[in-house]
């Protein structure tokens, strides 16, 4: 899912989305 690009506050917004998507994917991928 692919956010309105916003600067400054959007890569803290990002972050946050991405980090458990990234994880989660890590994890899997890891397993």
């Amino acid at each position: 899912m692919r956010l309105p690009v916003r600067p400054a506050s959007n890569k803290r917004t990002q972050k946050t989305l991405l980090a458990p998507e990234m994880c989660r994917t890590q994890f899997h991928n890891s397993n």
